[in-house]
């Protein structure tokens, strides 16, 4: 089959193979010199004639998996631009964007990359007449990652225009503007948040900021806009916090302590941005200073450490619980650990923060208040070297849950 193949495509050679197509090119050489961008297309307009070397293209199409790397640049480097249509048609024919092997869709992809590059108003102005919502969904996206870099503010006003449309469009090139603006200034990040529509699902990813980047600017800019609900926030970094707390813990914290929480970011990110400095283990004593301090977010920093489950964040409760000389407020510390996570057996996730405390008391009152808050767990599957390390009996367990209820 390759060998037919070549003989078709390739045997007279890379330039001349496509002349016996002259015919197809004459009848798509309006999409290929067609150089201006569509506007919103309401209506579908008629398709083009079809290539007459469309049946060919479907062969390859089929064929194309079981293609050499060889053939297959071959075939990339002979397609002529008023094929390309057809080609990309032929190939998505398959079995629709989302099924495709891995091949047909990096050939797609390099058919669209190539034609961005030439002529990319002809290739959207070709895109937007596809009728199919998926097909065309998918192509905008591959010619939009090609558009990104050289016009940015163009990517952005033609991806809302396909979201517009009401197909359920999304593409990646919000993440990567997101790099973007985040490289220059906060107010570059604010306008950027604020273009953004307003029925897509939260998501987030990590960035790099300016030297110079204004985090409170940023910060404040992102609480004002979640109160405006004709631009809710629906793409932002999930290490703004951390990366402030990196090159300012404190302020950093004063920020937190005034408005508490960023979509995504916690308590725990300042943490995270501590370590980075470069001294581990310095945010136990900070966060043990904080915690205590009167007035501060106390149910809200718990929470944030006790729901992350990882055999890191073990390290980080006892570190902080070590962190804090006075017994009672260790004491209290861990306990509130115990019971403030959405856990359906919080003894069973949280033991050693219950080891970690002074005393055998300590931990029944822990016990009893897990039972006043409902909060289950199974006094029979507490092994008994765990109760006998802990000081107490079973009995005692059971006691205290029920005097908690």
């Amino acid at each position: 089959m390759k060998a037919r193949w070549a003989l078709i495509f390739f045997a007279t050679g890379l330039g001349a193979g496509w002349l016996i197509f002259g015919g197809g090119l004459r009848a798509s050489a309006q999409f290929a010199g067609n150089n201006s961008a569509a506007s919103v297309v309401r209506k579908r307009e008629a398709r083009p004639v079809k290539s007459p070397h469309e049946a060919k293209f479907r062969s390859f199409a089929k064929e194309l998996p079981s293609l050499s790397e060889e053939e297959m640049e071959a075939f990339k480097k002979s397609l002529a631009p008023g094929d390309r249509p057809a080609a990309v048609d032929a190939l998505l024919a398959q079995a629709g964007p989302y099924g495709l092997p891995g091949e047909v869709t990096n050939m797609i992809s390099e058919i669209l990359k190539t034609w961005a590059g030439e002529d990319f108003d002809g290739a959207w102005d070709w895109c937007r007449r596809i009728e199919s919502d998926a097909n065309r969904n998918f192509i905008a996206s591959e010619l939009l990652d090609q558009l990104v870099d050289k016009d940015p503010d163009r990517a952005l006003a033609l991806h809302l225009e396909m979201v517009a449309e009401g197909t359920g469009f999304d593409s990646r090139i919000l993440f990567e503007l997101l790099r973007q603006v985040t490289t220059k200034d906060a107010a570059s990040f604010l306008n950027f948040l604020g273009k953004l529509p307003s029925d897509y699902n939260d998501q987030e990813m990590p960035v790099e900021f300016a030297a110079d980047f204004n985090f409170q600017q940023a910060a404040d800019g992102i609480v004002a806009l979640r109160k405006n609900q004709k631009a809710p926030i629906q793409i932002l970094p999930n290490n703004l916090l951390s990366s402030w707390a990196t090159r300012d813990a404190d302020a950093a914290y004063a920020w937190f302590s005034k408005n508490g929480n960023l979509p995504r970011e916690n308590f725990g990110n300042l943490l995270e941005g501590i370590e980075k400095q470069g001294n581990p283990g310095a945010s136990y004593s900070w966060a043990a200073d904080k915690i205590n301090e009167p007035g501060c977010r106390w149910e809200t920093m718990i929470h944030a450490l006790a729901d992350i489950r990882s055999d890191e964040n073990t390290s980080v409760i006892n570190g902080i619980a070590q962190a804090m000389p006075d017994t009672a407020n260790r004491d209290r510390f861990l306990g509130d650990v115990v019971m403030m996570n959405h856990l359906a057996n919080p003894v069973a996730h949280y033991g050693y923060a219950l080891t970690q405390m002074s005393s055998p008391t300590a931990r029944l009152e822990t016990f009893q208040r897990l039972g006043k808050a409902n909060k289950l767990f199974d006094a029979e599957n507490i092994p008994d070297t765990q109760l006998q390390q802990w000081g107490i009996t079973r009995q005692q367990v059971e006691q205290a849950q029920a005097l908690g209820r």
